[in-house]
């Protein structure tokens, strides 16, 4: 049941990216208006997601997970339904409409994401968790992929009303099933009671449950808790070296689809002079290798450990990104975007297993949320930087970035195993 909420999750959300950069770019016309709608994740995540995190580990995490995926679910709902009967409402969608769905479905994902991988820990053994990380992130990898390009289809056809709609009812798929988890068992629950066992006897009533205490003085006790919290799900994810080089490997390995979502179009048609026939084989070849890595990481990582393979794959994405700088033909570039699409979701499948297996139960909500500001933090930079860096060729921000992942890579390939291998307290 946890394999099949993340696939329907996955697919919703890449079935949303489309269906939301698509129709900001018809409504405006001006190619910066859609960087602006998808770098709304990364701002929420940067400075809302840490403070969010410290409320969600104090909360039932599967309560959690069903609220803010029902947030999600109607937020994407929202421009679909105003598409499809934009007539009989007498409205049209705006693109002021799509900055509050995009807001609001990035809000809803704060809840969602450490309180999930709480939900994996609960239900599975610690020496298990590498490996079964591991698979989700494939799994996660695969279904978004495949949403993407449901999406681009139905879109052909149908519309961005359907794309907005389909994409919810995957959302609302992922909801049933989370809802349909069985109660874990109490005595591998303790990540769950965290939220009670923290909170001092005086601020309960008799009854011992937290949700009856109104005092109204209690407020700023509880303000300095969260404070108190926050900084200590930042003193833990900076003294654990592992966390920290896992935390930037996920953050960077998303930000590489990031990278080709906003720099290819423009690298196509300017630096190559060719039309969106080739941005379409191209932008394919990404998701191809990306699913097919995916799928062989799955099955890999069953038999073998594939120590440091996610820091080797942040070098190779560099590498690839690198070569955008120099002349290449069609073909070259198609292999490029294949190779990068296949390292991408490599080191993302084997960094979200490291993270799963080291992050302590009682902090990965917090950490989590750490640890999407790292990836909020990186998403502005990329999406910003053909607005910043006006003065550079599109072949140039690739050399920028390639550099920039090569270097990372290399850095945590060769760190000291001494230092890679401190596990949690």
């Amino acid at each position: 049941m946890i394999f099949f909420a993340a696939a329907a999750g996955a697919f919703s959300r890449g079935a949303f990216v489309v269906a939301v950069a698509w129709t900001a770019l018809v409504l405006t016309n001006d190619k910066a208006m859609v960087g602006l709608v998808l770098v709304i994740w990364s701002l929420i995540a940067l400075f809302v997601g840490p403070f969010v995190g410290t409320v969600i580990e104090r909360r039932d995490h599967k309560k959690s997970v069903l609220a803010g995926q029902l947030l999600i679910v109607l937020a994407i709902a929202f421009p679909g339904l105003v598409s499809l009967f934009a007539r009989e409402l007498a409205i049209e969608l705006a693109i002021e409409q799509l900055f509050i769905a995009a807001t609001l479905w990035s809000i809803g994902g704060l809840f969602v994401g450490g309180p999930f991988d709480a939900l994996v820990q609960a239900v599975v053994p610690r020496d298990h968790r590498r490996k079964v990380g591991a698979q989700l992130g494939s799994f996660r990898q695969v279904f978004m992929v495949t949403g993407v390009g449901v999406a681009g289809l139905v879109m052909h056809y149908q519309g961005p009303g359907i794309v907005f709609l389909l994409s919810a009812a995957s959302g609302l798929i992922m909801w049933l099933s989370v809802l349909l988890l069985r109660p874990l068992p109490p005595a591998r629950t303790s990540g769950l009671s965290v939220a009670e066992a923290d909170i001092p006897e005086t601020d309960l009533p008799e009854t011992g449950n937290p949700a009856d205490a109104t005092p109204a003085t209690d407020i700023p006790a509880n303000n300095r808790r969260y404070l108190s919290d926050l900084r200590e799900g930042l003193g833990y994810l900076a003294g654990n070296p592992i966390l920290v080089v896992t935390s930037i490997t996920i953050g960077l390995a998303f930000a590489s689809g990031q990278v080709t979502n906003t720099l290819l179009p423009a690298y196509v048609f300017v630096e190559m002079q060719s039309g969106s026939d080739l941005y379409g084989f191209a932008d394919a070849a990404w998701a191809i290798g990306a699913v097919g890595a995916s799928m062989t990481v799955a099955l890999l990582v069953v038999r073998y450990q594939l120590q440091r393979i996610e820091s080797w794959c942040l070098a190779l994405i560099g590498g690839t990104m690198i070569m955008m700088w120099f002349e290449i033909n069609p073909v070259i570039l198609i292999g490029l975007q294949l190779a990068m699409g296949a390292t991408a979701s490599t080191a993302k499948a084997i960094a979200e297993g490291e993270f799963l297996q080291h992050c302590d139960e009682t902090k990965i909500g917090r950490v989590r949320s750490l640890v999407q500001a790292i990836t909020g933090l990186i998403g502005i930079f990329v999406h910003l930087s053909p607005s910043f860096l006006t003065a550079f060729s599109t072949a140039q921000i690739y050399l920028l970035w390639g550099s920039i992942f090569t270097v990372t890579g290399f850095l945590f390939a060769f760190m000291p195993a001494t230092r890679r291998s401190q596990l949690v307290k």
